[in-house]
């Protein structure tokens, strides 16, 4: 794990080769957001996505934080029912301006707690 002023970066390896990544930031001092998490297509499946969600979760309880939040494009039925399995639950919608283009999200949230 690498932190920098506010943020984690998980990296999950396999046969030293960078299979997946995860990125968690501070929204404020009791909320953290999982702000991207990436796998390999080739590991998913394998339990890498798991594993790094478990170790963000662990490391945003030990740095206090009492929910955790992660936004995806309501299109992503995977993302969606990858995270709802693993205990979160849809808190909203939104929509986000990603370079000009607007984003219809599904936000979601676990209590860390």
């Amino acid at each position: 794990m690498v932190s920098d002023a506010g943020k984690d970066l998980l990296v999950a390896r396999e046969h030293n080769k960078i299979v997946g990544f995860a990125i968690d930031r501070k929204i404020d001092e009791k909320t953290v957001e999982l702000a991207g998490m990436i796998v390999e297509e080739a590991s998913t499946g394998k339990g890498v996505g798991s594993a790094l969600l478990a170790n963000a979760k662990a490391a945003a309880c030990e740095r206090g934080y009492n929910t955790m939040v992660v936004k995806t494009e309501a299109f992503n039925r995977r993302a969606i029912s990858f995270y709802k399995s693993r205990g979160f639950v849809e808190t909203g919608k939104g929509e986000e301006n990603v370079e000009g283009t607007k984003v219809r999200l599904v936000i979601l949230g676990l209590s860390l707690r």
